[in-house]
């Protein structure tokens, strides 16, 4: 027991000291402070700018807050669940309600990111200055409350206007009301904490587990009932965002989630997601116990990470022999969960690992912990005073040179926000038309300045784009070009996520202005080096997608009754849900699962020839895909599937299961190609019909389309059906007739086939004319193409007769003479030649 008197002079020695640190660390913190805002103003003169596009992404929402239109990125768009922060875009709009409109938001920003961050560093005090309750150490707290002062990495966040500082503030706080065992505290801070970022929520979860070991409960259940019910409201508020997405968007899950998450990344299977997510999490605490990043380097020191885990190790050990929930195993358990979560996002390593931060963050109070450990195991060894202090002052001057680096960063992150991101706003502004949408990348400075309504491709401030994003180029166009928010201009990177293939393809039409920028070596404020602004060209994107190929539309003049019943546009995530469309990969291609063109039809047979280019967003598949369509029962169907060919590869086409037809993608590259099926009607037995095509082994099949035609399939019948002769191994591409016209410069050879040929695969035709007597060496003249104008290899035909034409034009040395004329079908892929069955 100590006597009154004795605590009385220990309270106020505690008080002097805490005083002390309390009024150095606000030196500390308001010098650092100062120095980052002259570097930034001295980069950016006027306005005071901030480092990322993320923090005025924020700074929009919160003016939309403040104009009572919460959620809603831009008057008169849906509401969406962009903002991770729940709770930081309300306290940016209280400073937008004081006053701190437009580019002075900044300085509101800034405010509540120094009162954080001195927060954050007074936690940190205070949480080392204690270990165990049973000892201070004030002047190793002070030293590392310091340090973690004057750390880059925490500087930067603090300063960089994103909730990061907020988050970091009420995870410190929640942890120290559990070591100081103030249960309503801590339950208060853990709801705070949850309302700021979602992974909030797990670290509440740990927090109120060990809460309540170490409660010791009430007898009666009443009491336990009501403590216990205290402890379920942080987990509660992780309910909050939630349901108000679901009030707002309809949907749970916020748009950011679905953007940045690999179990989101619906474009690999689930076994690599998970893979994905192992790899981020090794890598993560590769980099944390090294303190080191390759991109960046040093950014904590790694005598810091080792003397943390060595005082969190005892600690440990402590806690097991005491079976009691120490702060050291709470500390330690967040740490393994905030990293397990965050390695789940493709940005964990973004914004100089700014999700990471927490975990670093705790490090400091662990040092001082252990440093007082130090002093209570070695008191009086000779060497034990200079090295206790020798080892602080390594961690300080070594964070302070972190520090120092970090200014750098800044000042070229806020130099590349200056030449890239604020002239291309201020730029749209002026010379885009008033109301017309904007096709973004970047959301944050667009939408806060350019007063343009948007489309964020991305997908964090318009429903619907998120999913299409994490699909590739193909599903983006498709999504953007149906979409009811179809962007008139672009403002926007050609080359991320695959935008180069938009630009490709012409729906990034012309530049209209340029933003190149020097990105440096410590960039984090921009995607890529060029922006540019274009006019969006949608001249060949079709309100409805329509078959063009000449056979074709031979084949379809055939159906009797002909009826279009249905049709797939495949990349087009709406209308493959509504088709229950599925996709699988025997290997990963390489690339992006979805890809956009715009292309030609080949053979097209359209009298509007403009009508036979067409833009269209497709899949990329190494396995097959499958869909269901619908259907009148006992009707024959013609599925016409476009492609886009760049090698030649077997298909096989089942029909509710049964194998009906083998098909082949021709290597046609650069053009769209019709394949045509024909399923008998016996083969549709109900209203609906389940369709797989499924890709040979080691092949690539590109579908971009299917339409499907139901009527009475009439093939056209052949007088004599004898052929003059028959090719393949089982003679199954059989040549009906032929006819020869010779002119003056050329031959015309026209050979009349009868399909189908199911066997005969990617058969090319060869014309070659021959010296009468020299049969046996290279042809005077010659044509090679598949049949049907280069379009339908044999493995395509569908019943009826063919009427295929070929000009062979004539060498004009070619002297007077007795010619043959050859007629044979090689192998594409093989090059060998089809046998001759007959004639």
């Amino acid at each position: 027991m100590i006597p009154a008197a004795v605590q009385h002079v220990q309270n106020g020695r505690v008080g002097r000291q805490q005083f002390v640190a309390w009024l150095a660390l606000c030196m500390i913190v308001g010098l650092v402070v100062i120095v980052y805002v002259a570097v930034s103003l001295s980069i950016s003169a006027d306005p005071l700018l901030m480092p990322l596009d993320d923090t005025y992404i924020h700074f929009q929402y919160a003016r939309q807050f403040a104009g009572g239109d919460p959620f809603v990125y831009y008057d008169g768009d849906p509401a969406t669940s962009g903002g991770t922060s729940l709770l930081y875009p309300p306290l940016l709009a209280v400073g937008y309600m004081l006053g701190f409109t437009g580019w002075s938001l900044a300085y509101w920003a800034l405010a509540l990111g120094t009162l954080c961050f001195f927060g954050a560093v007074w936690l940190v005090y205070l949480i080392g200055r204690s270990w165990d309750r049973s000892a201070d150490y004030p002047v190793y707290a002070l030293s590392m409350a310091a340090a973690f002062a004057v750390s880059g990495p925490f500087i930067w966040a603090a300063l960089s206007g994103m909730e990061t500082a907020l988050f970091l503030f009420a995870a410190l706080l929640t942890l120290y009301m559990l070591q100081q065992n103030r249960r309503c505290r801590a339950v208060g801070a853990a709801f705070f904490m949850t309302l700021i970022r979602p992974e909030g929520l797990i670290l509440a979860g740990i927090s109120m587990a060990a809460l309540a070991l170490r409660v010791s409960w009430p007898q009666d259940r009443r009491g336990r009932f009501r403590w216990g019910g205290w402890l379920v409201v942080p987990l509660l508020a992780g309910l909050v965002q939630p349901g108000i997405n679901v009030l707002a968007t309809g949907s749970a899950s916020s748009s950011g989630m679905q953007a940045k998450s690999h179990l989101y990344n619906t474009s690999v299977p689930v076994s690599d997601r998970l893979l994905d997510s192992l790899e981020f999490f090794g890598r993560m605490w590769l980099q944390l116990l090294t303190g080191h990043n390759p991109d960046f380097g040093q950014y904590t020191p790694w005598l810091l990470v080792v003397m943390a885990f060595g005082a969190l190790g005892v600690g440990i050990v402590r806690a097991w022999k005491r079976r009691e929930v120490t702060i050291s195993l709470v500390m330690l358990a967040w740490m393994l969960a905030l990293t397990a979560s965050v390695a789940t996002l493709d940005t964990a390593f973004w914004q100089f690992k700014r999700y990471q931060l927490p975990v670093m963050a705790l490090f400091f109070p662990a040092v001082a912990w252990g440093l007082g450990l130090w002093g209570e195991k070695f008191t009086g060894w000779r060497w034990e005073r200079g090295l206790r202090w020798l080892f602080p002052a390594l961690i300080l001057i070594s964070s302070l040179i972190t520090g120092i680096a970090f200014a750098r960063n800044y000042a070229e992150n806020v130099r590349i926000v200056r030449d890239q991101q604020v002239p291309m706003a201020r730029w749209v502004k002026a010379n885009i038309p008033k109301g017309a949408r904007v096709g973004v990348h970047d959301v944050g400075l667009m939408g806060y300045f350019s007063d343009h309504p948007l489309y964020d491709v991305v997908g964090l401030t318009l429903p619907g784009p998120a999913e299409s994003w994490r699909q590739g180029p193909g599903a983006i166009y498709e999504h953007m070009a149906h979409s009811d928010y179809r962007p008139d201009y672009f403002a926007i990177y050609p080359d991320v996520q695959g935008l180069t293939y938009l630009r490709d393809a012409g729906i990034l039409g012309e530049v209209l202005a340029e933003f190149p920028v020097d990105l440096g070596d410590y960039n984090v404020a921009s995607a890529a080096d060029y922006q540019a602004v274009y006019r969006a060209d949608w001249s060949t994107t079709r309100e409805e997608e329509s078959a063009a190929q000449t056979t074709t539309l031979d084949y379809l003049a055939q159906i009797e009754g002909l009826v279009l019943v249905d049709q797939v546009d495949v990349a087009n995530l709406d209308s493959e849900a509504a088709h229950d469309y599925d996709w699988w990969q025997d290997k990963q291609p390489p690339g992006f699962v979805t890809e956009v063109y715009t292309l030609d039809t080949y053979a097209c047979g359209l009298e509007d020839r403009a009508a036979c280019r067409a833009a269209d967003g497709g899949r990329v598949l190494t396995g097959g895909e499958a869909f269901t369509i619908q259907t009148t029962p006992g009707q024959d169907v013609l599925l016409v599937t476009r492609l886009h060919g760049r090698a030649s590869v077997s298909l096989d086409v089942y029909a509710n299961g049964k194998l009906v037809a083998h098909r082949i993608q021709p290597d046609l590259p650069g053009h769209w190609l019709d394949v045509v099926t024909l399923v008998p009607g016996e083969r549709i037995t109900g209203h609906t019909t389940r369709i797989r095509i499924e890709v040979d082994a080691n092949g690539t099949y590109r579908s971009y389309y299917h339409w499907v035609y139901q009527g009475a399939f009439i093939p056209v019948e052949a007088g004599d059906p004898v052929p003059v002769a028959a090719l393949g191994a089982a003679g199954q591409v059989r040549l009906l007739d032929y006819e020869i016209i010779p002119s003056a410069d050329q031959i015309e050879v026209g050979l009349t086939w009868a399909g189908p040929a199911p066997e005969s695969g990617d058969g090319f035709v060869f014309v070659h004319l021959y010296h009468y007597d020299q049969v046996n060496v290279e042809p005077v003249a010659q044509v090679v193409a598949r049949p049907m104008g280069g379009v339908l290899p044999p493995g395509n035909w569908l019943p009826g007769v063919l009427y295929d034409r070929y000009t062979v034009l004539l060498p004009e040395d070619l002297l007077p003479g007795r010619y043959v004329v050859a007629v044979g079908m090689f192998d594409a892929g093989t090059g060998q030649r089809y046998a001759i069955q007959s004639g």
